[in-house]
């Protein structure tokens, strides 16, 4: 006969908490819910773990039953045998809820099934077999003809082999057997022992970021365990094949999907105090932000509209020009590293072939279109744009972009006097100022009177009243984090969105819709985008199922999303640092030019970037070159950076 058994936690079943000790801390406030306030115990968690330590010593075999367990703890407590079956059925009903079949081992079950006489399912567990049996069934894994042993019952454990030895007297006439499990002494040596052909398998084991998110405590809060464990649900669901993609979607899962989850429950609860009807997710950035907040209305109970606003920088600046002067140039012209004529004349909506004397009169004509321009071009650049000419016709593109940008609006309701909030990633808000311009030219809506929730905002701005601007990160961040300590990249690759960038707003069959640089984000896509937004999505799922939204403060959440954020970049694993470093970002308007967080460099080059600063990418991320590249002087380096870091704090 051939058997192939498999253990049951944490192999074929896991929990929604990170760790099964957890559920107790539930069991006290659910004893509370159901009103038997009579037995009420602080720390009845510790009690609960305690008790099932001191029935074990009492039970022969060191194996005690869920019934065991809780005579001891009745009779410690006082409880009646009525108290006493009352609590131990809602823990069971808690062990019902909680577990989950890990994705991916069901068919490894099935396969076995069909190249073996026997399937055995065996844990070390007190919980009773019928319970066990039940849960295995309704989670597709346990047929009619099969055996399940557990240690409690049979007083017998795989930890010390007995449980094998036991097996192998039952089965006399076994020839070959196989056991899969997720203990390396219990499911493999002790196994193996036994002549048991055993395999390993830990993909339920909770990762460094699983235990960050928990937290080292004996007893968790409930929401910080159920985080991490809806961070593990979210990863075992991995569909990805390839390295590169498996490892963005577990870094979604546990990163980012926690960080930008936060921020956007932090939006749908401030325009709940604020009285908002609708939040408008501003394109890009606002893309997977508003696929988040859809995720956490349907399970939470927040009655706000959440609709996705197409905008960019290109698209809403100019249309907010008035009268063309170089106040207006910051918002065109930042001191990037890269800017070329093109770019400055596809900014403004404007064919240089009409500007040539223009361009003559301040040597610009000669200049290469793709080149980018020197500090002294650029000045030259500045004077030619206030000519009278030029700044009379980004005038008029002005009015003509104006009036199909309100077109948009009317059509996105968004001046149907229903009270709104714009959504974005940040960093100064300059969309909040165009928009709140364009409706102050056309008569509309003062700037005073729009609301903006930010990830994070870099300084205030004197054009909108600082109480209308509110960063997330700025609220909550502790001084030492500021966010121009932060590579903001970072936080941009994150919501980088699946469409290209909108140039300005068009007509067509009746509709006013965006026009796209180009209608793919092709880049993104190929880097493995769509697997970034879906871990994001599957972590959201699972804790807003799982969680309450009252169950924890902004801050608590903030507090642990930042600290998964901090380990993921300040010690990338190799394979991290090379999948999320070969991101091709790019932060101007147009995408003209496009860098490496983690350049492909040799320590040679690590070396010059270092000495020379100019040959440094604009958002170095320093750690994930040392993880991919070890480099001596790149780790003195940082180490200096941090001691720096800390005197100046």
């Amino acid at each position: 006969m051939r058997i192939h058994s498999f253990d049951v936690f944490d192999t074929l079943l896991t929990r929604v908490f990170a760790e099964p000790r957890d559920l107790f801390t539930v069991l006290e406030s659910e004893i509370e819910k159901q009103g038997l306030t009579q037995i009420v115990l602080t720390d009845l968690a510790v009690k609960r773990v305690q008790t099932e330590q001191a029935a074990r010593e009492l039970a022969p075999g060191g194996e005690a039953t869920l019934a065991q367990i809780y005579d001891q703890l009745a009779h410690e407590l006082g409880w009646s045998r009525e108290e006493k079956n009352q609590v131990m059925q809602i823990e069971l009903e808690l062990e019902s809820t909680s577990l989950k079949a890990v994705p991916g081992m069901s068919a490894i079950v099935d396969a076995a099934r069909k190249s073996c006489d026997q399937i055995l399912f065996l844990t070390d567990m007190y919980l009773p077999s019928g319970f066990i049996e039940n849960v295995l069934r309704r989670e597709g894994f346990f047929h009619d003809a099969d055996r399940l042993f557990v240690s409690g019952e049979l007083k017998r454990s795989k930890h010390n082999g007995l449980m094998f030895e036991e097996i192998r007297r039952l089965f006399p006439d076994l020839t070959a057997w196989r056991h899969t499990g997720d203990n390396i002494h219990a499911d493999v040596r002790t196994a193996e022992q036994f002549g048991i052909q055993a395999k390993l398998e830990t993909r339920c084991h909770s990762t460094r970021y699983g235990q960050l998110a928990r937290g080292g405590e004996k007893s968790a809060p409930a929401w910080r365990s159920k985080m991490a464990g809806a961070m593990r649900l979210a990863r075992l669901e991995n569909p990805e094949t390839d390295e590169h993609r498996r490892t963005i979607w577990d870094t979604s899962c546990e990163v980012a999907g926690p960080l930008l989850f936060g921020f956007v429950h932090w939006c749908l609860e401030m325009g709940r105090q604020r009285g908002l009807r609708r939040l408008y997710f501003v394109a890009r950035d606002g893309q997977i932000l508003h696929r988040l907040a859809k995720v956490i209305t349907s399970n939470w109970n927040y009655e706000v509209e959440c609709l996705y606003l197409y905008g960019s920088r290109q698209a809403w600046h100019p249309a907010a020009i008035e009268h063309f002067t170089k106040d207006e140039f910051p918002k065109f012209f930042a001191p990037t590293r890269f800017l070329s004529l093109h770019q400055v004349f596809e900014r403004l909506g404007l064919n240089r072939a009409d500007f040539q004397p223009q361009l003559k009169a301040f040597d610009l004509d000669a200049l290469d279109w793709m080149s980018n321009l020197n500090a002294e071009a650029r000045q030259r650049m500045e004077q030619c744009l206030q000519e009278s000419g030029i700044a009379s016709a980004v005038e008029a593109v002005s009015r003509v972009r104006r009036e199909f940008l309100l077109a948009y609006l009317r059509q996105e309701r968004v001046l149907d006097g229903t009270p709104f909030a714009l959504v974005d990633i940040g960093w100064y808000g300059n969309l909040q100022n165009s928009l709140a311009r364009v409706l102050q030219i056309a008569g509309g809506a003062a700037g005073s009177q729009l609301t903006g929730f930010y990830f994070g905002l870099a300084k205030e701005s004197s054009e909108i009243p600082p109480q209308n601007k509110l960063g997330y990160w700025n609220a909550l961040a502790p001084r030492r984090d500021a966010l121009w300590r932060q590579n903001l990249a970072l936080f941009e690759i994150l919501t980088a969105a699946d469409h290209g960038s909108v140039m300005g707003f068009e007509r067509k069959e009746n509709r006013i819709v965006p026009k796209f640089v180009q209608e793919k984000n092709t880049r993104a896509l190929s880097w493995g985008l769509a697997t970034l937004q879906a871990g994001v999505l599957r972590f959201a799922e699972h804790f807003s199922k799982h969680v309450g939204s009252n169950s924890f403060t902004h801050a608590e959440f903030f507090t642990a999303s930042r600290r998964l954020l901090h380990e993921f970049y300040t010690r990338p694993s190799a394979t991290e640092a090379l999948a999320w470093g070969s991101f091709q970002y790019s932060d101007g308007q147009t995408e003209a030019a496009f860098e490496l967080l983690v350049p492909n460099w040799n320590r040679r080059q690590i070396m010059s970037a270092l000495i020379h600063r100019k040959n440094r990418p604009s958002y170095w991320w320093y750690q994930g070159s040392l993880a991919t590249c070890p480099c001596l002087l790149l780790d003195l380096f940082l180490v200096l950076k941090q001691m720096r870091r800390r005197f100046v704090r």
